[in-house]
């Protein structure tokens, strides 16, 4: 398929037979046998996804302020059930999440404020559909973009100030954390946990791709 417009994606799912995709401002539901587009909702700064039952759990972050980081759609519908607004949950953009024992983790970055990157990871109730806490990783673990589970520890991936990157280990047990600094930065590229280790894509590796079209190609 061809997104037109969209200049990137930053999340997909499977679940079931649906494929969900979030490119750009839009949230897309293909069918995952056929690849035909079954539905699309216009959701200005979604960037993670995450299925919990019937919803699918949205970050959110944009250059210019939203009202709220933090949203549940209905993925049989792609209907909203609820959003945390900014009183009500996080207060600053938001990037991965991940789903433990009906609790939302949220990465809390404030990535698209340049100079005031924050670090926190905050815990969503789902079934109160409440925001608990926020911990708060800095400040080693500034700027939190992808959240990695296994087990019941959880591994962020931070930017940083863009200069540099960690990666932190957190037990959503006891709520400790601990930080590692990474001998280059990250930047947006991309990372993944896979067989006990973190892959990511180093800044300074093929920097210099320019992509010039205003379209996004999936299924390629």
């Amino acid at each position: 398929d061809t997104i037109e417009v969209a200049n990137f994606a930053s999340d997909v799912i499977i679940d079931g037979d649906f494929i969900y995709v979030a490119a750009d401002s839009l949230l897309l539901k293909y069918d995952k046998n056929s690849l035909t587009l079954d539905d699309v909702v216009t959701i200005e700064g979604i960037r993670k996804m995450a299925v919990w039952n019937n919803q699918i759990l949205i970050t959110r972050g944009e250059s210019m302020a939203l009202n709220s980081y933090f949203l549940a759609y209905d993925k049989n519908t792609l209907n909203l059930i609820y959003e945390l607004d900014t009183a009500n949950g996080p207060t600053y953009t938001t990037e991965g999440v991940v789903v433990l024992n009906d609790t939302a983790y949220v990465a809390v970055s404030n990535a698209f404020v340049w100079g005031n990157e924050k670090g926190y990871i905050g815990l969503v109730d789902l079934n109160s559909q409440s925001y608990l806490e926020q911990i708060d990783i800095m400040p080693d673990g500034k700027n939190p973009d992808n959240l990695m589970i296994s087990g019941n520890k959880l591994y962020t991936l931070n930017n940083t100030d863009w200069t540099n990157s960690s990666i932190t280990e957190f037990n959503c047990l006891d709520r400790t954390f601990m930080t590692t600094s990474l001998s280059a930065s990250s930047g947006c590229g991309a990372s993944v946990f896979a067989d006990n280790n973190i892959y990511y894509h180093r800044y300074d590796y093929n920097n210099s791709f320019v992509d010039t079209n205003s379209t996004l190609n999936l299924f390629n």
